[in-house]
């Protein structure tokens, strides 16, 4: 059986491959919950540890904060979607204005590669892959493939539909 996390990342390496792009960046509250977020994949992968499930968000005070999630699941699906139904509500009403998203991405026989969604307010989701090797202080990471992608955490809200009579 193909869990959700797998069919998740099968469906963005799809969208990588129909619409890759490589022009435009971050705004700036995006590069900001980047650049902590890359730094702590950094932390971990540098310490010779696993890189975990977590994501940076930013308050509309300009607060970084991390959420790790939760160790109590049992698996990634579990895991991201704990994760996510975290970010929904904070991004709903207005608490963050920015959040990236990185999910580990390890299958045995396959690179070991970390998925960084990134997305903010009035802004853009930007979904970028990095692929990792080597291990501890020689850990180097290259991105792969990014792409915009419609929103998620910060997608408008449209009203339930009433049904048609």
């Amino acid at each position: 059986m193909i869990n959700i996390f797998k069919k998740t990342i099968a469906t963005i390496l799809a969208l990588f491959s129909m619409n890759s792009s490589a022009e435009g960046g971050l705004s700036s509250n995006e590069q900001v919950v980047f650049d902590k977020a890359m730094s702590t994949a950094k932390y971990y992968l540098n310490a010779g540890k696993q890189l975990p499930l977590f994501a940076i968000v930013l308050t509309p005070s300009n607060e970084a904060k991390s959420l790790l999630a939760s160790n109590e699941f049992s698996n990634q699906d579990e895991a991201l979607t704990g994760l996510l139904h975290q970010l929904l509500p904070m991004a709903r009403n207005g608490e963050i204005v920015a959040s990236a998203l990185v999910m580990p991405m390890t299958e045995p026989g396959q690179p070991n590669a970390a998925m960084f969604d990134v997305e903010s307010k009035g802004g853009n989701r930007t979904m970028l892959l990095y692929l990792y090797t080597g291990t501890g202080e020689k850990v180097q990471l290259r991105k792969v493939q990014q792409t915009n992608t419609p929103l998620k955490l910060f997608a408008p809200l449209t009203p339930p539909s009433s049904g048609t009579r």
